[in-house]
């Protein structure tokens, strides 16, 4: 297809003139090509590797300074990386995904009603890693308290460290389950997981307030704690409840 010199710019409308090559208001290259699979494959591969947000300096970035990370952000530093609410929510569809299909069992035994539970609970796994990083956040401006940043700048903290949470279970813990199925070592695989999960955050947390001391480190991984107790207890909750309404539905 032979294109000619557009004169209006074709994502805003607005006027072009012939030397042009983006565009002046929203930046959209002048005459791009039509589309194949060579310009998606052109725009995923820049969408990973671009120097300016790409989502390898992210992952990178997340590793060995997630604090900071969140802290650039806070501080209005936000073209730097892609947003925290997005990599969080891409990062729990990829951990539903993966817990969708290795049928992982959110509760252990077999009782049918213990397996409906899981069933549920593994169907709705990106609801339940949602929920976690506002009551994370909530934690950790009550912990904090004294600092003074407010629940938005926390739940900033909350979803790029969960985000790394998620896709840290996905990639590493998931494939350890599968492996160690059938020799009773899960609950070390899950201990561990849990353990590197509250390192990490008491490391993310000694970053974000500029403190690198370890009272604050171990304050992040209290906070990691408590919200996971209090977690748990909303999950109990509601699985008694649950099973409550099965067993007056099977009645």
């Amino acid at each position: 297809m032979t294109r000619i010199w557009e004169l209006n710019c074709l994502n805003c409308e607005a006027p072009l003139e012939q030397n042009q090559a983006y565009c002046a208001r929203c930046g959209q290259k002048i005459g791009a090509p039509r589309l194949t699979m060579h310009e998606i494959g052109h725009e995923f591969m820049h969408a990973l590797t671009n120097v300016d947000r790409s989502a390898l300096r992210l992952l990178c970035a997340l590793i060995v300074r997630p604090g900071l990370v969140a802290r650039d952000y806070v501080l209005g530093r936000r073209k730097r990386y892609f947003g925290p609410f997005g990599f969080f929510t891409v990062a729990v569809a990829v951990s539903s995904a993966a817990i969708a299909l290795g049928h992982l069992s959110m509760v252990p035994g077999s009782d049918p009603r213990l397996v409906a539970v899981s069933d549920s609970m593994r169907a709705h796994a990106n609801l339940l890693t949602l929920v976690q990083a506002p009551l994370l956040a909530a934690v950790c401006r009550l912990f904090f308290i004294h600092v003074g940043n407010n629940f938005a700048e926390y739940l900033v903290l909350a979803a790029y460290t969960s985000g790394m949470r998620a896709l840290f279970f996905s990639l590493v813990v998931l494939p350890s389950l599968f492996l160690l199925r059938a020799t009773g070592h899960e609950l070390w695989v899950l201990s561990g997981y849990f353990a590197v999960w509250a390192g990490y955050f008491g490391f993310a947390a000694s970053q974000f307030h500029a403190q690198r001391h370890g009272w604050t480190w171990l304050t992040g991984v209290v906070a990691v704690i408590t919200a996971e107790i209090a977690a748990s207890i909303i999950l109990s909750l509601a699985i008694s409840a649950y099973l409550g309404s099965i067993s007056v539905y099977v009645g």
